[in-house]
């Protein structure tokens, strides 16, 4: 479990290559704390794959926000209901059909889209007339 902030700690310690800034360095020591620690195991895969979420946010590289995400994406988030249906003793179709659902309408709002969010600011054009074709064009 050490080897991962050992490689994370070496990388960043190494003096940084002239072709190579600061933060790519940052990412090349969180790339080799998380492979350390995927291919020995040491952590379960699902703590390992939170360390992206946590570690870029506290060493300054990019912001909460833009770590976060990627972890919005239904695709990745739907494994998490999956898991959460099991621990709950439920069917996972349960919480997933629900997750799949709310993600596809999602282009029906307002502002999910900036094409969207134009046709919405002009007025011109009313939830009704865009809801109902985009409710159907999902089948």
């Amino acid at each position: 479990m050490a080897l991962g902030p050992a490689l994370f700690a070496v990388v960043l310690l190494l003096p940084t290559p002239t072709d190579l800034t600061p933060q790519a360095q940052h990412l090349v020591a969180l790339i080799a704390f998380m492979a350390a620690w995927w291919i020995t195991e040491a952590v379960s895969f699902a703590a390992t794959s939170l360390v992206p979420l946590v570690l870029p946010a506290v060493m300054g590289l990019m912001k909460p926000e833009a770590a976060a995400a990627p972890y919005a994406d239904p695709n990745v988030f739907l494994p998490v209901l999956a898991a959460t249906a099991k621990a709950l003793d439920i069917h996972p179709y349960l919480l997933m059909l629900s997750a799949t659902l709310a993600a596809s309408c999602g282009f029906m709002l307002p502002v999910a889209t900036p094409p969207n969010a134009v046709a919405f600011a002009s007025a011109m054009s009313r939830r009704r007339k865009r809801c109902g074709p985009g409710w159907w064009s999902m089948y």
